[in-house]
């Protein structure tokens, strides 16, 4: 059985995980290009700028439930390459851009492209992977996307100074660049994903029985594939689900931050150089959170653990403007609140039964993202400078509602095992 996990992680999980670090790219990419003059072209504000971040979210969570749908229907092997070859296009056609509004035209429809990553990779995990395994792929596939934060900056920095070859501007290239791997991968992915253990040629006779074994005595629930009315509202009459969803959110406002940096040209190269401590110890913690998950199966005392560390790294950074206490407080929060969403996002497939069901939940799940994702690139404002009191403040507050909902989803899992024993 080690065997085939090993032989299933090394040919699924970097495919994965460049999808991860593509999507990241793909997000970050318009706040790179501000480096380059690209607020010039288009004549726009920082606050529009805002909203072209914001927009992204609006697209993503209004095609978060027809993309469950297409991936139950075609399989993540077809519709998770389709949609990051889409997104690639998308991403090229943005170097083009002239205007403000058709820059909020392609975020729109790049969020909309992008919503099948999550819940399909979601998916495609809870094929291969038993429930006690998947906190650690999820926190792999996080350090890809961590990774692609680091150096997208570094790279967009590089192919920025491309500016004037073949009339072209910095940030034109830097769009055309960071595309055109994203489509090549979606090709080669089409080729590379199978549907699913049963249909995969790198296994042979035996360990393909030894892949379908695991997976449904581990969950010894009848998979259908098929979305129901039934499905539909056990998803909705579940509690557990729309305590995730709040958690979810409290996760993902903070997460938005880092897309709303000041660009500076210089003093943003410098910063891309002094976050890569943070980074690498919100990698390190996650790692070592998420094997501590998947041993003892406490993802909600794990989840009021981290809110706390976090907690301390903010108010490092809000009480005190000593840079070096600043920057010791940025590597807290990043240790505290990059484990937060693999930990979150395995607590909620591995507790939601039934293919379908779980399904529906993770479309719920990802909605709260997308409100997210409007809510905290509103809460950074280059007025707000250089305290950001509100922003640190409100973040503050989703730590300590993380550790209330924690307790409670726990107190609540515990009952229920109690009564169905």
């Amino acid at each position: 059985e080690k065997r085939v996990v090993h032989k299933i992680d090394w040919r699924i999980i970097p495919i994965l995980g460049m999808f991860y670090a593509a999507s990241t790219l793909n997000r970050i990419n318009l706040t790179n290009a501000r480096m380059f003059a690209f607020e010039n072209s288009l004549h726009a504000t920082h606050e529009q700028f805002s909203w072209a971040i914001a927009v992204f979210y609006v697209g993503y969570g209004l095609a978060e439930i027809p993309s469950i749908i297409a991936l139950l229907y075609l399989t993540p092997k077809v519709w998770l390459p389709a949609s990051m070859f889409i997104w690639g296009c998308i991403t090229f056609l943005m170097a083009w851009i002239k205007i403000f509004p058709l820059l909020m035209v392609g975020r729109f429809f790049l969020g909309i492209t992008e919503a099948a990553l999550i819940p399909g990779v979601l998916i495609y995990i809870a094929m291969f992977y038993k429930r006690s395994e998947q906190t650690f792929r999820m926190a792999l596939l996080q350090t890809f996307s961590s990774a692609a934060g680091v150096l997208g900056g570094l790279i967009s920095g590089g192919i920025g100074h491309l500016d004037g070859r073949l009339h072209l501007h910095g940030w034109q290239w830097i769009f055309i660049i960071e595309s055109l791997p994203t489509m090549a991968l979606a090709v080669a992915a089409w080729f590379l994903l199978t549907k699913s253990p049963e249909s995969a040629p790198w296994l042979d006779q035996r360990e393909t029985s030894i892949a379908i074994y695991r997976i449904r005595n581990d969950t010894k629930i009848k998979v259908s594939r098929q979305i129901t009315k039934e499905n539909v509202l056990a998803a909705l009459k579940d509690p557990k689900v729309y305590i995730f969803m709040i958690l979810n959110l409290c996760v993902a406002i903070p997460g938005v931050q880092s897309l709303m940096r000041e660009p500076t040209s210089e003093a943003r190269m410098l910063a891309q150089l002094l976050s890569s401590p943070a980074y690498l110890m919100g990698a390190i913690s996650t790692f070592a959170v998420a094997i501590l998950a998947d041993r003892t199966q406490q993802r909600g005392m794990i989840m009021m653990g981290l809110a706390m560390v976090t907690i301390v790294g903010y108010c490092m950074v809000l009480f005190t403007l000593n840079v070096y206490v600043n920057y010791a407080g940025v590597i807290v929060i990043s240790m505290g609140q990059t484990p937060m969403t693999p930990i979150v996002t395995s607590w909620l497939t591995t507790n939601i039964g039934g293919y379908a069901k779980r399904a529906v939940a993770v479309a719920m799940f990802l909605l709260s993202s997308s409100v997210a994702g409007v809510i905290g690139s509103q809460l950074y404002k280059s007025r707000h400078a250089p305290h950001y009191t509100k922003g640190h403040l409100v973040n503050i507050g989703m730590m300590v509602m993380i550790m209330l909902f924690s307790f409670l989803q726990r107190f609540m899992m515990k009952r229920e095992n109690s009564r169905r024993n």
